[in-house]
């Protein structure tokens, strides 16, 4: 049985990683280049550079319950909740997954020693984030806001790794309530409560015996709720493949998510049967993995990714010189003499 292509990729991507390190590639060879942007990283960024999709899709279960955020607006909650068919549904954001990942890769360029520190902060007004165009985190996961003098005229550059959520099995959802205290009311936060009750006679409680007066409603999902992922990468190389999800695995499991990082959500790392990994070419068949197969295949995949840090082979992203030439636009023809001549007549004629 012939080995499947995408199987003999990663392959290929160990061996060459294992005799590949900082002192011994040689910039002036073309071969080794093509061999580094194919299995290290493509440093220069295209959005249209890419010959195959490779796609994880799956399950995931909160395996902690999940705090549902603002439940008045929704703006800043990993969970946002959605009337269907008479129903309140929980979904999940997928900008809340992107997030904690964005942060996991920002905390992974920075002990790589890539990047600008001040990468993902933002200003002085809190209204515009700063992202520095170089590090792992903007070369995997795009970025929109870098100034013009830095990039000519670039703003947008491309997202390889897209993290999509779907709706989740109803059956395992349960949305639960909790009543908490607190001396003053749940203001200037993200976590709206959903309701809150202050009375007199909790006014006196709290003044003689010290006891808390306000009370107010939090919800949350139960533990166990299944909610479908599909992760996409495109134009990415094994081993930022390999970054991209160690990042995702630690952010979503041991970070954790949502208010004080408490909700742990499962990945291929807890519960690989729930997942599938497809090898989509452009040009050809796809691919699919499962099981032990997929196992070993991820682990490999993050083998890369591990043996490329440890011999320092990851450099700052930059933007492809094709994305900063200027669209010439086509110039106007100057009026030649005759046709001059003949237009000052005309005007001439119209004057009198």
């Amino acid at each position: 049985m012939t080995e499947k292509v995408f199987r003999t990729i990663v392959n290929d991507a160990l061996e060459f990683i294992k005799q590949t390190s900082e002192e011994s590639f040689d910039k002036e060879d073309t071969e080794a280049q093509k061999k580094m942007q194919k299995y290290v990283q493509k440093v220069a960024l295209r959005a249209d550079e890419y010959d195959s999709f490779v796609i994880l899709e799956g399950s995931t279960f909160n395996k902690s319950r999940v705090h549902f955020g603002n439940t008045t607006q929704g703006n800043f909650s990993l969970i946002k909740k959605t009337f269907i068919k008479g129903k309140y549904v929980p979904l999940l954001s997928d900008n809340g997954l992107r997030g904690v990942v964005n942060h996991e890769l920002r905390v992974m360029s920075k002990n790589m020693g890539l990047g600008d520190d001040l990468c993902g902060l933002f200003d002085e007004k809190g209204k515009k984030r700063f992202e520095c165009g170089k590090c792992i985190r903007c070369g995997i996961m795009g970025f929109l806001s870098l100034k013009k003098k830095t990039v000519g005229q670039s703003k947008n550059m491309p997202h390889r790794l897209a993290i999509r959520s779907f709706l989740p099995e109803m059956d395992s959802i349960q949305i639960i309530q909790e009543y908490h205290n607190s001396l003053d009311d749940a203001v200037g936060t993200v976590y709206t409560p959903v309701t809150t009750s202050r009375s007199e006679e909790d006014e006196d409680n709290f003044q003689d015996e010290g006891k808390a007066a306000n009370f107010y409603v939090m919800e949350y999902l139960a533990p166990g709720g299944r909610f479908p992922i599909m992760l996409t990468m495109r134009g990415m190389a094994i081993a930022e493949m390999g970054l991209a999800l160690m990042s995702v695995s630690k952010a979503w499991y041991t970070l954790g998510v949502g208010r004080h990082k408490n909700g742990a959500l499962t990945t291929w790392e807890q519960e690989m049967s729930d997942w599938k990994l497809t090898y989509d070419p452009l040009l050809s068949e796809k691919e699919t993995y499962t099981g032990e197969e997929l196992e070993e295949l991820i682990n490999d995949i993050k083998r890369v990714a591990y043996i490329a840090i440890k011999n320092n082979l990851f450099q700052e992203y930059s933007i492809a010189e094709i994305a900063r030439k200027p669209i010439d636009k086509p110039k106007k023809k100057k009026a030649t003499g005759k046709k001059k001549e003949k237009k000052s007549k005309e005007k001439k004629t119209t004057q009198r």
